[in-house]
């Protein structure tokens, strides 16, 4: 679930629900990632630290530089390859995606910094 994704760890192999694979059924969820990446830190340090750089907005911009989110104004999950890759689940493809418009979500910008600075403690 992680291997094929370019930022993050999709929340199921394949699509429970079959006709949309967003969301819970196979999209990138933030706040299941950073437990994810606590855990790893617990026995490899240096690939809780890759993990940390490959959940992070700036990956994100790397690989998808049309797509507009910001840390801020994050959604709680973006589609993964099973769907709309990169896209926030109600994001359709159109030649202007500036015009969408995240609302306030916390999980995007605390889980990071906790996890950098628990990085730091170890």
């Amino acid at each position: 679930m992680l291997t094929p994704e370019k930022i993050g760890i999709r929340t199921r192999e394949r699509s429970l629900w079959g006709r949309h694979p967003d969301g819970e059924d196979g999209g990138i969820w933030f706040s299941l990632e950073y437990p994810v990446l606590l855990g790893v830190a617990t026995f490899d340090k240096d690939e809780a630290w890759s993990l940390l750089m490959k959940f992070s907005f700036h990956n994100y911009t790397l690989n998808y530089p049309s797509y507009w989110m910001g840390q801020w104004t994050a959604a709680d999950e973006v589609n993964s390859t099973l769907y709309r890759e990169g896209l926030y689940a109600f994001w359709v493809p159109s030649p202007d995606l500036k015009r969408a418009f995240q609302g306030y979500c916390s999980h995007p910008h605390t889980w990071p910094l906790f996890c950098y600075f628990k990085l730091k403690e170890l």
